[in-house]
């Protein structure tokens, strides 16, 4: 099943979702190239190469454009 289209932007996290991601706080922006899948997990490549995922409810919001260094 394919995901949408990949995009940059910067997600950021809801506070209190009650998930973190390795090397990722609560309350934190994420930025880089974002792509949501199908079951509306979103999934962040950063600069540097990382990638890291966050469930539907631990997203408060994505502003797309050019991410945030």
């Amino acid at each position: 099943m394919a995901g949408l289209e990949a995009n940059p932007g910067t997600v950021h996290l809801a506070h209190g979702a009650g998930y973190v991601s390795p090397g990722v706080a609560l309350d934190e922006s994420v930025a880089g190239i974002i792509r949501i899948d199908e079951c509306g997990w979103v999934h962040v490549t950063q600069k540097d190469g990382a990638r890291v995922s966050f469930p539907p409810h631990a997203v408060e919001r994505i502003t797309w454009g050019e991410p945030a260094t």
